[in-house]
This record gives structure tokens, sequence and C-alpha cells, in this order.
């Protein structure tokens, strides 16, 4: 039963850690051009951890400019 607890407990843990990352903050600039990028939502993976199954959610930004898009480091 602590097995049991102590594994949930990890995985809860760990998408709480992964949700409170890549939060949509200022103007993102692209790394090719340096032109400004248009922020297009959030694209949602799933990870395995050590911990288990997590859902990861970071932006993604689109260059207008060089057609390219982009997941800015959080």
């Amino acid at each position: 039963l602590a097995l049991e607890m102590e594994h949930e407990l990890g995985q809860v843990l760990t998408q709480a850690l992964v949700e409170s990352q890549g939060e949509k903050g200022q103007a993102v600039t692209c790394p090719d051009c340096q032109q400004p990028m248009t922020y297009k939502g959030k694209k949602v993976r799933h990870l395995r951890t050590r911990s288990g199954e997590v859902q990861a959610a970071r932006p993604y930004y689109y260059c207008s400019h060089c057609h390219s898009g982009h997941f800015p480091p959080g």
C-alpha cells in the first residue's frame, strides 16, 4: 500500500511540475531571423517518466517571416 501511494504521489508531483513549466510569457523572437513570433497555442505530449506517465503542454510559436515553428526554451 505504501509503495502504491508513493507511486501515485510521485506521478501527481511530476505532473504538477510539468504544468508549471512553459507558461505563455512575454514576446518571443525567432531564433533564425530575430523577428517577432506569433503564439499559436500549446502543443501537448504524453511523456513516460520514472514516476509514471504525465502530460506536458508547451507553448508553440510561428514565425511568419521565415515560415518556421519553434518551441522556445522555458
